[in-house]
């Protein structure tokens, strides 16, 4: 007789095995996937910056590079070439503006500028754009005017001073905002003559035919102000100061809105210098002896020296570049 194994019955599979297999699997693909954010995670400080906290990290800024301004006794601060009596000037970060006060130092050649409302940053790699000016107005002026009578010296706010700088956040510290005047500085120094000697207790000075009055472009990130060529000009009387300029008889100066004197009959724009009763004047155009027109530039200072004789004057000009701050004395000569 033959014997056959007994059949054996299927085995059943365990259902809680096969469950815990897959609940493995599925943690092991959740927890790599978990590693994979979190490197993807640690890679964007990289691209993004670490954020910061909210209200910790305020924008202050240091102004500095201030350069040299109308001298005394002209009004203090910036005609000074220094921050002395300036409290507010205007922040815009983006389309916002906010008032930051100035804090000068020692010798107020530099300040910091903070503010009760300061903009904030809120990355490690963050980067703005930041414009300030003085006067601290609410916005940006479309047209800017000097007075005509500057005898008594220029009233700080009628300069206009502006700067614009991107300041990475790794940099704030170091980074500061180089102001630079929008306006041109003239400077007159009426040189010691025997004509002077005898008659030079009636003498005057006027800046004829000067535009006031400029618009101000501010639409390609920088500012500009320009005088209107046809438009009427006025008669600016100077500041005289009252320690003229080594071998000066007397010096003179006047902030002036940047313009072109261009040989032009329409514009008499000149130099007119009144000795007793007599007048004599000094046409711009004609200073530089080249018959072309002569360029009064913002941000910088034009000197011109002058010797009256009693047949007229004798004029010299630098026609070279001149920053506000050396503000030599001219160089070449002509004869009116």
């Amino acid at each position: 007789m033959v014997y056959r194994a007994a059949s054996r019955p299927p085995v059943a599979r365990n259902p809680i095995k096969k469950n815990m297999t897959s609940k493995m699997k599925h943690t092991l693909i959740l927890a790599a996937t978990a590693l994979v954010l979190a490197a993807c995670t640690q890679d964007e400080p990289a691209e993004q910056g670490n954020a910061l906290p909210e209200g910790e990290y305020p924008l202050e800024l240091t102004a500095t590079g201030m350069m040299q301004a109308v001298a005394a006794p002209f009004s203090r601060s910036t005609i000074d070439s220094d921050w002395e009596g300036v409290q507010n000037v205007a922040v815009q970060v983006g389309n916002e503006t906010k008032v930051y006060t100035l804090t000068s130092s020692g010798d107020y050649k530099t300040a910091t500028l903070t503010s009760t409302n300061p903009f904030y940053w809120t990355s490690t790699n963050e980067t703005k754009t930041v414009e300030a000016w003085y006067p601290c107005l609410t916005t940006l002026p479309e047209t800017w005017e000097v007075p005509v009578d500057q005898s008594a010296g220029m009233p700080a706010d009628k300069d206009f001073l502006h700067a614009k700088q991107t300041i990475a956040f790794a940099d704030r510290n170091e980074a500061g905002l180089t102001f630079g005047h929008c306006l041109a500085k003239v400077v007159i120094n009426i040189q010691q003559s025997d004509y002077l000697d005898s008659f030079g207790g009636d003498l005057s000075v006027l800046l004829t035919d000067f535009l006031t009055r400029g618009e101000v472009d501010h639409n390609n990130g920088s500012i500009y102000i320009e005088g209107d060529r046809y438009s009427k000009g006025a008669s600016i009387t100077p500041h005289r100061l009252d320690t003229p300029a080594d071998g000066a008889f007397a010096s003179y100066e006047a902030l002036v809105i940047p313009q072109s004197c261009y040989v032009d009959p329409s514009r008499l724009s000149a130099i007119e210098v009144r000795v007793g009763g007599a007048a004599y004047k000094a046409r711009i155009s004609e200073l530089t002896g080249l018959g072309i027109s002569y360029s009064f530039q913002a941000n910088s200072v034009h000197t011109f020296d002058i010797t009256v004789k009693e047949e007229g004057l004798e004029v010299s000009v630098d026609t070279g570049s001149m920053t506000w701050e050396d503000g030599a004395d001219g160089s070449g000569s002509v004869v009116l």
